[in-house]
């Protein structure tokens, strides 16, 4: 089965960096650290036209809902293209349980589109699940975003060469006033592993829920840069 999702990506990435509090061009200029590397503009300048970036998607969840089902081995791959124009664009393809999402084109010279899939999946779900605004949860991610500076190394290998990583925790809801009403969301958190060294420049993206009564988080979900090997 295939679809398409017909929204425009251009306009959608720009809305994602906007209600992060970032404009693509403003990124770098005002924010810490961590919003510098997670909202990098360019990071697909060096990858080719017929070179393929693919990331291994997983998905847990401790509940059932038809809109998110666990997922195993699930795929996301990012190529790069021409347009009518001459112009390079980002294609990214998802495949879920044999069903085939392809995204209408993302901008070439913007941040990895990878970054919007994640967070858009992660804002409406929660929203989805816990009825909340999904506005309210963006709003709470951009503050989370402008309150950290500092990120933990991780060493890791990709295409046989060695690399430190950067490695960035975010807990949104940790201090909102409305923990209470969140469930596991309340604690949820979102961990980015980047890299200038790797194409795209994301290694992992993740995040992960409060535990559930089996002790087990009501959701975890990862995107994962084929070939890396954790050495940390």
């Amino acid at each position: 089965m295939e679809d398409i999702m017909r929204f425009s990506s251009r306009g959608g990435l720009c809305v994602l960096f906007l209600s992060l509090g970032l404009t693509l061009a403003e990124a770098p200029a005002q924010a810490g650290e961590a919003q510098e590397q997670i909202f990098a503009t360019g990071v697909l300048d060096a990858i080719a036209l017929d070179e393929h970036l693919v990331y291994r998607h997983d998905r847990q969840v401790g509940f059932s809902d038809e809109r998110m089902r666990a997922l195993e081995n699930g795929r996301v791959e990012l190529t790069m293209a021409l347009d009518e124009s001459g112009a390079r664009e980002a294609l990214v393809v998802l495949t879920e349980d044999g069903r085939v999402r392809r995204l209408n084109p993302f901008p070439a010279d913007a941040g990895n589109p990878l970054l919007m899939v994640f967070m858009e999946t992660a804002v409406h779900g929660m929203a989805g699940i816990t009825g909340g605004s999904p506005f309210y949860i963006r709003n709470r991610m951009r503050d989370a975003l402008r309150g950290q500076d500092e990120g933990t190394q991780v060493r890791l290998v990709h295409a046989g060469t060695e690399i430190t990583a950067e490695r960035f925790h975010f807990r949104p809801f940790a201090q909102d006033p409305n923990r209470d009403r969140m469930g596991a969301f309340a604690d949820l958190e979102l961990q980015f592993v980047v890299s200038a060294e790797l194409p795209g420049q994301f290694a992992m993206l993740h995040l992960a829920t409060g535990e559930t009564p089996a002790g087990e988080p009501l959701l975890a979900e990862s995107m994962t840069l084929e070939g890396v090997v954790w050495l940390d």
